[in-house]
This record gives structure tokens, sequence and C-alpha cells, in this order.
């Protein structure tokens, strides 16, 4: 999985109205992925973002980006710019409209998504038509607004928490005798656990505040949870799971 800056959106703004728009859009996805799924701003990467590249026919992006009135948004846009890889072998360039396009090659290949700044049409779109050295179109998954993301999240690793009505704030007893286990979590903070939830024996397990709560998946990336009672849970698998869980920062 690979989320990947489109350079080449970063640049033909009109003006630098068009600019702080589009990052405004561009601040809005990294936060959706942040806040709903736990992908960090470093987890997003490009390369060739050069600071000093001509955004509009006078200014450049580091320029442009000190303008920014937003303090949290302009720190993140900075942020793009020291979040760099090395990737993508010349014979497996792609190009659009005759330029190289590297963040799109790495998605491409990498078989990721990329993420462009609406500077034009083109990269507006869910899909982007790249061409190969044989001028062969290759389709790149892109994120240009929200919506993107949910139609790409098979593909950038997301889950989704969503609560099931059978699992209720407190344990109970089914009408045919099933005990249901509860789920006191709100959605927000059950989104948050789900997101840095760990898996053990192929089953989604996290932990808040000392109890844990199992994932199950609903529907692809649709997810409900539900609190594991401490005398239903194996003592060596409760061992493992909180060890893992302090070893990768959870909650």
């Amino acid at each position: 999985m690979s989320l990947v800056i489109n350079e080449l959106s970063l640049v033909g703004f009109a003006d630098k109205y068009a600019f702080f728009i589009a990052i405004d859009m561009l601040d809005s996805i990294i936060n959706e992925l942040n806040n709903k799924f736990g992908i960090r701003i470093q987890d997003i990467f490009g390369k060739d973002i050069n600071p000093l590249m001509l955004v509009t026919e006078e200014l450049n992006y580091s320029q442009l980006l000190k303008e920014i009135p937003d303090r949290e948004c302009r720190s993140r846009m900075f942020s793009l710019l020291v979040n760099t890889r090395e990737y993508c072998d010349a014979k497996n360039a792609l190009f659009v409209e005759g330029v190289e396009a590297k963040g799109a090659s790495y998605a491409y290949f990498d078989n990721g998504v990329m993420v462009s700044l609406s500077s034009r049409e083109l990269f507006n779109r869910e899909l982007v038509d790249c061409y190969d050295s044989d001028n062969n179109i290759c389709s790149v998954r892109n994120i240009a607004e929200n919506a993107h993301i949910y139609e790409h999240a098979n593909y950038i690793i997301v889950r989704v928490y969503q609560p099931n009505e059978k699992h209720r704030e407190k344990e109970y007893i089914r009408s045919f005798g099933e005990e249901v286990s509860e789920m006191d979590l709100d959605d927000e903070t059950a989104q948050q656990v789900l997101n840095k939830a760990i898996v053990l024996n192929d089953r989604l397990y996290g932990v808040y505040n000392g109890e844990i709560y199992e994932f199950r998946k609903t529907l692809n990336y649709i997810y409900h949870g539900y609190k594991l009672k401490d005398e239903i849970l194996d003592k060596h698998l409760k061992k493992r799971i909180l060890e893992c869980v302090n070893l990768t920062d959870n909650i």
C-alpha cells in the first residue's frame, strides 16, 4: 500500500487563491485519512517536490505555503516536502501529457493510490489516465476529494467502524438464550481503537483503558466491535494482546 503525492498537480494554478482552495481540500483529505482511518501525514510521501517550483507564473511553493493562515495546515504542507522516498526506475516511468509522472508511476506499480491537488480537471478524477513508454494507457487510482478515499478504501487499508445494534452499552441475554457482549465505547472512540487494533490469530483486537475489544468485519472495510470479558478471555492471549498493544503505541 502506498499513498503518494502527485507532484505534477502542485503546479499550473491560475493564481494563489486557486492554490489556497486546492490546499484546503488537500488538508481536508489528510485530516479525513488521519482522524477516521489512522493514516498519518508521515504515511503520505512524494518525490521531486521542490519548494522552489513555480506554482503560479510568479510564486513558488515555499512562498505560498508561508501565506497559509492556519498554522497547523501550514505545518502539514511543509511536512509533505520532507516525506520523500526513492522510487520508480526509468523502465517503469509513466507520463501525463508527455511529462514524466513519478508519483503516478510509483502508485501504479506499487498497487497504491495517488493524492492530487485540483490544479486541473485531469487530476480531479478518481482515476487518472497516464501513458507508459509504449503509449499504453495506465489508469492510476487518485484521491482529489474526500469521497475518493472510500472508492479506493481496499487499496489504502482503511478500517471504518460501524456499530452493530446487536451490541448495546450493557451485555444482555437474547430471547433464545444467547449472551450478547456489550459495546460501551462511543463511535468516535471505537474508531480510534479500531485504527490501532492489532491482528492476532486472524482476529482483530484493540485496547482502551485496560479493556480489550474485538472487532469483526461486517462488510469489506466495515467493522463492528464489542468488549471481551476477562472470564472468557484466555490469560495467555490477554497478555499477548497487551504486550503487542504497548509495542505499537496504541491508545
